[in-house]
């Protein structure tokens, strides 16, 4: 079990939340962090009762848990200059247990502390971390400052044998398939992996409940790959008549805010280009090694997340698209390119 849960928290390393559209003043990990990353998913939530059973024939304990839930919720991971970490989510949707329950708008741990607040941005509680959290946070802190920030799942052809071989450590059995997809297993336990439509499909146990899960990702170019769709079902091994609660996730508008060159960036032959940078007016981007991109939109942001402008289909003529940035704000932007192939991103400064 060691080696499966060793290995699986670090193929599924990433992170949380984008924002769309949002204003500083309602992103108070704005103004303590000089990077982030963002997203936005919708998770639903919901039960199955084995074929045959009733819901009078379950454990009273699971009952519960057959009400359908949904969350949508908006978050964000970042640093300051001392690669200190923070966290932060914003629930904009989230199905109540009970009536009585109202979780906070907003939810920022920082460094030493955690604070809630309102959705008018009033602070609602603030609480100092105890000596364990503390302890949580230096490790973090120190891992970060070791091998530098990085927010997303970093699984290229580099880090590909060091991955293979922490796990074939750990008691891993490794096996590759044709498709160069793989499989590590050991002790009931399997994870395989597939480069070609990056997904990764694992089954476990763990504390008396068996696991199987499903993980997609698209590429971010030139940081890494990021969530694109989770499943996880769940079932109690400890049960007669076990439900299996099954959750699945989306995940949205991923933008990572980094022009401190805080974030880790991969080698890859695939990325963009703008020229020129600064800017006034039109500028071009080139798409070097995407072959036949189709561009659905390219998002421009600013440095708080905020899109402030959209160009839908643009036409591609040679790899190159040509765009106008004349309506643009003054100042460091980011680009955000969406293709078939993934996200390409790259920063622009408006004068």
């Amino acid at each position: 079990m060691k080696m499966i849960k060793t290995t699986l928290i670090g193929a599924l390393l990433l992170i949380s939340l984008s924002a769309l559209g949002q204003s500083s003043q309602n992103n108070p990990i704005n103004e303590q962090t000089v990077a982030r990353y963002r997203y936005e998913s919708f998770k639903s939530s919901y039960a199955e009762i084995p074929i045959g059973l009733s819901i009078e024939d379950l454990d009273l304990r699971e009952r519960d848990y057959l009400k359908p839930l949904k969350h949508h919720s908006i978050q964000c991971l970042g640093v300051n200059n001392n690669l200190e970490p923070y966290f932060q989510i914003e629930n904009l949707e989230i199905t109540k247990l009970e009536e009585w329950m109202s979780p906070a708008h907003l939810s920022l741990i920082t460094p030493t502390k955690s604070i809630t607040y309102d959705s008018l941005g009033a602070v609602v509680s603030e609480i100092d971390h105890n000596s364990a959290e503390l302890a949580t946070m230096q490790g973090r802190i120190n891992e970060n400052n070791t091998n530098g920030w990085r927010p997303i799942m970093m699984f290229f052809p580099s880090k590909h044998d060091d991955f293979i071989q922490e796990a074939i450590d750990n008691g891993a059995h490794f096996e590759i398939f044709p498709d160069q997809s793989f499989k590590l297993s050991g002790a009931g336990h399997e994870m395989t992996i597939d480069p070609n439509d990056r997904s990764i499909v694992a089954t476990y146990t763990y504390e008396g409940r068996r696991y199987e899960t499903r993980h997609e990702y698209m590429l971010y170019a030139p940081y890494g790959y990021v969530p694109k769709l989770e499943e996880v079902r769940e079932t109690r091994l400890d049960l007669p008549n076990p439900i299996t609660q099954v959750s699945i996730t989306t995940f949205h508008n991923h933008v990572i805010e980094d022009f401190g060159n805080k974030v880790e960036k991969y080698t890859d032959a695939a990325h963009i280009e703008i020229f020129p940078n600064p800017v006034e007016g039109e500028y071009e981007v080139v798409l070097k090694g995407i072959p036949e991109a189709v561009v659905s939109q390219v998002q421009v942001r600013d440095y708080m997340g905020n899109i402030v402008h959209t160009h839908l289909n643009p036409s591609v003529n040679r790899d190159l698209l040509v765009l106008d940035a004349s309506t643009y704000p003054a100042g460091p932007l980011i680009i955000l390119v969406q293709t078939q192939q993934g996200l390409y991103s790259e920063t622009l400064t408006k004068i």
